[in-house]
Parts: C-alpha cells; structure tokens; sequence
C-alpha cells in the first residue's frame, strides 16, 4: 500500500477543527494531531475516523502530507480529507503570556 501523505502549513491560528485558512493555504503543520475523514476508495475508507500525526509539510507536487497513525503506518493524505484535532506551532512560532507579555518556552 503506498504512502498517504498529509500535511499543511500552520499560520499560528489554527484552532480544533480548521484545515484551511480564509485563502485556502492549509493550517496544518508537522507534529499536528489529526483525525482522518472522507476517503471514498474502498482500500480508504478502513481509515476514516483513524488518528495521526502529521510528519511532513504539504508536498507541492501531490497535495498530500504524511500522517504516521497510531501502529506505525504512514499516509499520504490531502488536507480536505483531514480534521486538526491538536495544533502543533511551527518551531519559528513564539508564543507569547498573554497577561505578562513574555515569551513562554
């Protein structure tokens, strides 16, 4: 079975749920817990409702990202077919106190 990839860039908004920001550039990024929806091949739809994490950023050429699932097995799948269930931050992301106005870890 060849590789499903999924992945997509997040902007730092991204929220439970978004995939896709107001201009249709992906909200995901590597190291985001996602759920699986909406494969329609009868191979794909054994993943649907099945959790991973995203291991690459979106490839340009597929349109795809990595998803290694729960077991090891690793996806390619388009961001459409994903839901953002834990945000991961871009490691050049700061994050910030919002009532202190310090830079956290």
């Amino acid at each position: 079975l060849a590789a499903l990839m999924v992945a997509l860039k997040h902007d730092g908004n991204a929220r439970a749920g978004d995939t896709v920001d107001s201009v249709g550039e992906s909200t995901l990024s590597v190291g985001s817990s996602v759920k699986i929806h909406g494969l329609q091949s009868q191979r794909g739809k054994s993943f649907n409702g099945k959790s991973g994490t995203i291991t690459t950023e979106l490839d340009g050429e597929t349109g795809r990202h990595s998803v290694r699932l729960k077991g090891g097995r690793v996806l390619a799948v388009k961001p459409a077919n994903l839901t953002l269930t834990a945000a991961q931050p871009a490691a050049d992301v700061k994050i910030h106190c919002g009532a202190c106005e310090r830079a956290l870890p």
